[in-house]
């Protein structure tokens, strides 16, 4: 191409893979001016039009919008001041890529939760999105229980509630773990008296209701659930748990008869 030709609207439309529409928006907009004008009053471009053209297409694929680019780019005289636009600019971009992580985690992780589910359950499945859209970790439970019963601990069921019953439970995993390291058994003593432990707080938690912890004990067969730190550390220990569980109540009924 000759830099002294001109070229009609829809030559370079063609050429820069736009359309004339754009190109009359970029002109209404004062980013793009024809050069020239032929007699029957249709704008003309030069090559040099068409460089800005590109400059103009590119800056826009950065995300930048045309106010941008026609107050602050093409305006600035300096290295610096482009510079400062682009670093601006990608600080934008780092913040979308995070947001857009973590739409593709909550994605993730619900489509697994979602395979093990046997039917379609919308109301459910807008439960476990709207957990995980909010860190909420525990969006696992809710599929556990019925309706009836997720509502219930819902109802009183709160987040930090929660990670405070959760933290308590590990920490008795832990004890039992070390225990079981020095070869304690369940009827110990020490054993009987985390087993206590573990059971009021199961039943704080679930306000005393025996129907709920039934439905609780199932998780721990859940597969995807023994990934879970917590689930990992009760499933090493479960069957201690049971059995000193089993010995404090035997113990309790002797206290509460004697």
């Amino acid at each position: 191409m000759i830099t002294n030709d001109f070229y009609s609207i829809g030559e370079v439309a063609k050429l820069m893979n736009v359309s004339v529409r754009t190109i009359q928006y970029y002109d209404q907009q004062n980013l793009l001016s024809p050069s020239a004008y032929s007699k029957n009053n249709h704008r003309l471009y030069t090559h040099q039009d068409i460089l800005k053209l590109d400059q103009i297409i590119r800056l826009k694929q950065f995300g930048f919008t045309l106010s941008q680019i026609r107050e602050q780019l093409m305006e600035a005289t300096e290295l610096h001041q482009i510079d400062e636009y682009l670093k601006r600019q990608e600080a934008i971009f780092e913040v979308e890529i995070s947001k857009m992580l973590k739409k593709k985690e909550v994605l993730s992780n619900f489509r697994k939760e979602m395979s093990t589910m046997k039917v379609i359950d919308w109301p459910l499945f807008i439960e476990i999105i709207s957990m995980l859209q909010n860190d909420d970790d525990h969006y696992w439970v809710v599929k556990h229980f019925d309706k009836e019963m997720y509502d219930k601990i819902k109802e009183n069921y709160h987040k930090k509630k929660g990670d405070q019953f959760y933290a308590t439970m590990e920490k008795y995993c832990d004890e039992i773990i070390k225990l079981k390291q020095k070869k304690v058994s369940a009827n110990d003593p020490r054993m009987i008296k985390i087993a206590k432990n573990w059971w009021d707080t199961l039943l704080e938690f679930t306000n005393n209701d025996i129907e709920l912890i039934q439905q609780m004990t199932k998780i721990s067969d859940d597969q995807m659930m023994q990934v879970h730190p917590t689930m990992k550390k009760f499933k090493e220990i479960e069957n201690d748990i049971k059995l000193a569980l089993e010995n404090y109540f035997k113990q309790d009924n002797k206290e509460e008869y004697q």
